[in-house]
């Protein structure tokens, strides 16, 4: 057993004032204790002076994408070789940012669900994954290079259920078109109602739940889709979606960041008393859509989403 220390620390639910120790074992924490917490003699303390908290979980990631300029536009010719890199570096990167799960909803033809069954055969140091296989998409819709083409409700059972065969931990459709995709609408969903109930009823059948994609949060598309999945008793793919759309809001040619990171934002403004800089990272956007560009400026806000700036696109934390 071993032990890390810190005067600063936060468990999942509140700052521990006093900070904490946290012994570890087998790569398990077994314990979190007072930092004046007395060790065992023969565990070693390392101590540390930032602050201690648990594993972060992102819980929508593509692990196939490079995380540049249009990545998912790329995925379709990579190598084998080259995605498995693709891949590596992303949980490799996730892994510094503090990321301890991830889960992908969406790879190429199932092979971040490899990569999964792989960490599973033996202890490796990456996130543990949460894999969905390749997305559930109409004919040449969102992402189909991926895999997950399927028309009609014959093929959506039959693509539902090679999911389960395979061990997915969560079944995924994109719910609408995407800007990455040429041909598909952004402003549309791609499956009908009934095709919804389909795939969440195949899904909850199987023990798991359904995922629904919404590329462009904002869009009235996005809350239809939420729609849809509401009324098909999918309540992480529905819900995720509705409160995507609620909290992105069309002004003009922007779309102003309101709701989204309310919480993280009052939370983070208590502890620190700072506020938050707010950054422009680009959109998929830039020459499809009229007044759609990329502002340079960087701002500064307070923890009130209210009074955060518009953006052509969403902004990103930083």
């Amino acid at each position: 057993m071993r032990a890390v220390r810190a005067r600063h620390a936060y468990d999942g639910e509140s700052f521990l004032a006093a900070g904490a120790t946290v012994l570890v074992e087998g790569g398990s924490i077994v314990g979190v204790e007072s930092y004046g917490f007395q060790v065992p003699v023969d565990c070693p303390v390392t101590g540390h002076e930032g602050t201690l908290l648990p594993g972060l979980i992102d819980a929508h990631a593509h692990l196939v994408a490079d995380s540049g300029v249009s990545a998912l536009n790329r995925v379709a010719g990579y190598s084998a070789e080259q995605i498995e890199e693709v891949i590596s570096r992303a949980l490799r990167d996730q892994l510094a940012a503090g990321v301890t799960t991830v889960r992908d909803l969406g790879d190429r033809r199932f092979c971040v669900l490899d990569r999964r069954d792989r960490q599973r055969s033996g202890p490796v140091t990456e996130p543990a994954i949460v894999a969905s296989g390749p997305p559930l998409t109409s004919k040449d819709g969102h992402c189909h290079y991926m895999g997950g083409e399927v028309s009609g409700s014959g093929e959506i059972i039959g693509a539902v259920a090679e999911r389960v065969e395979r061990g997915v931990d969560i079944i995924k459709v994109m719910a609408s078109g995407g800007v990455n995709t040429p041909g598909s609408d952004a402003m549309l969903t791609q499956f009908t109602t009934a095709e919804f109930q389909l795939i969440v009823d195949q899904a909850h059948a199987a023990g798991m739940a359904a995922s629904g994609g919404r590329p462009h949060p904002g869009a009235r598309a996005g809350r239809r889709a939420a729609r849809r999945h509401e009324s098909a008793g999918d309540a992480s793919g529905g819900q995720a979606l509705l409160q995507t759309g609620v909290a992105l809001q069309r002004k003009g040619p922007g779309v102003r960041a309101r709701v989204l990171f309310l919480a993280l934002a009052q939370r983070l403004a208590a502890v620190t008393g700072q506020g938050l800089g707010l950054v422009h990272v680009g959109c998929q956007g830039v020459g499809k859509w009229p007044g759609c560009h990329r502002p340079s400026a960087v701002s500064r806000a307070g923890s009130n989403p209210d009074t955060w700036p518009d953006y052509d696109c969403l902004p990103s934390l930083r």
